[in-house]
């Protein structure tokens, strides 16, 4: 895959795999879990270094195959809550949404990372 350089999915924790397994779970366990994988896959892209383009095309593209690779490793995983009674365009829309709400998280995380170094930099 394009985005992975060399790399494979992380292997998730075992508290996601009733998620990627597709699982019937309750509103507030799927936007638990959901939170969880985010967090999972926003440490294993900042420890690898992974879709770090200047470029916000390039990153775009690069979370596109993230979802793809996503959806061909786990095919059961549920995107949003409405799970397998959803239709393919929002299952499509959920999945768009899963992976701005993951970019949005890591930029925001390194936006905060970078202005705690700037506060840590600056005279005193």
């Amino acid at each position: 895959d394009k985005w992975l350089q060399g790399h494979q999915l992380p292997h998730f924790s075992y508290e996601l795999q009733p998620l990627l397994q597709g699982a019937c779970l309750s509103r507030e366990q799927h936007h638990r879990l959901g939170k969880q994988l985010r967090r999972e896959i926003i440490n294993f892209l900042n420890t690898h270094h992974l879709i770090k383009d200047a470029s916000c095309g390039g990153r775009r593209w690069k979370y596109h195959y993230l979802g793809l690779t996503m959806s061909s490793q786990y095919p059961r995983f549920q995107w949003d809550f409405r799970g397998s009674r959803a239709s393919y365009n929002e299952h499509m829309s959920a999945k768009a949404k899963f992976l701005s709400k993951l970019a949005e998280a890591r930029r925001h995380q390194l936006a905060r990372a970078k202005s705690r170094e700037c506060q840590n930099n600056a005279p005193k």
